[in-house]
């Protein structure tokens, strides 16, 4: 005896889930990984510079090489894999929903409805296609709310706050090699730039350009310090958000946060 098809979309998804949960598992713990790498790319950047770039210390500058270039390895291939199991799991959802969609459409009782069986093949198939892409939505979400998250917009404790301003200083004056944001650069250094100012990473479900909604004891208490420490530090630039703030325009909120 089969079970009966599901009949809400709710009902397929959970069926869906099901079948692939082996798949969904590895490919977002493998996006948390990607994720995570990303994460470390300029905390790793901002070691290099302090621990071999100033010190010129060629033993350490290769040792930081070979441990960047092992950090993108990581990254690259945790995306790759984790990408490619999720594939192979939407694919064969398709399929399997492919051939119930056709069976029952064929089925020499039929369905009722007002397209023809050729006409209602086609669109069924097409949007079982679609639903299969559900796997790839499920999976990148599980890994953003699995992923670690280290950016200055995000940071919500106040003992991590230390750290990041501490974190923020430590890159600003090794990018620029303590050259003041008002004077002329060095040959071999590169200027730093704050961004995205102001809450970029506060938007709303974490859409770019979205609004931010944020009381201004949050906002000055949690967000803005970080900033602060690297503009304080020298920072050559500062790269304006895409979002606004409140309900006001960034420019606005942008010169409002300057005074701070």
């Amino acid at each position: 005896m089969h079970d009966a098809p599901p009949s809400t979309g709710g009902a397929i998804l959970r069926r869906t889930t099901r079948r692939h949960r082996v798949r969904l598992v590895g490919s977002s713990a493998l996006f948390c990984v990607h994720q995570f790498c990303e994460t470390m790319v300029p905390v790793a950047i901002g070691l290099i510079i302090g621990q071999a770039v100033e010190t010129g210390d060629v033993t350490a500058m290769i040792v930081s090489l070979v441990g960047l270039a092992g950090l993108f390895v990581v990254l690259s291939y945790a995306y790759r894999i984790g990408a490619r199991i999720i594939v192979v799991a939407i694919e064969r959802e398709a399929h399997l929903l492919r051939v119930e969609v056709a069976g029952r459409v064929l089925d020499p009782r039929g369905v009722q409805v007002d397209l023809g069986p050729g006409e209602l093949l086609t669109v069924s198939t097409s949007d079982a296609e679609k639903t299969s892409w559900a796997l790839d939505a499920i999976a990148r979400v599980a890994a953003e709310k699995g992923g670690l998250d280290v950016v200055a917009e995000g940071v919500e404790r106040a003992d991590q706050l230390a750290t990041l301003r501490a974190l923020d200083c430590a890159m600003v004056q090794g990018f620029q090699k303590n050259t003041p944001s008002n004077a002329v650069l060095a040959a071999d250094s590169i200027m730093a730039s704050v961004k995205h100012f102001a809450l970029y990473g506060a938007v709303e479900g974490g859409r770019d350009y979205n609004i931010v909604d944020m009381s201004p004891m949050r906002m000055y208490n949690d967000y803005l310090p970080p900033y602060k420490a690297a503009i304080d530090a020298g920072s050559g630039g500062v790269m304006i958000a895409l979002n606004t703030v409140n309900g006001q325009p960034r420019f606005c909120v942008n010169a409002d946060a300057a005074a701070m």
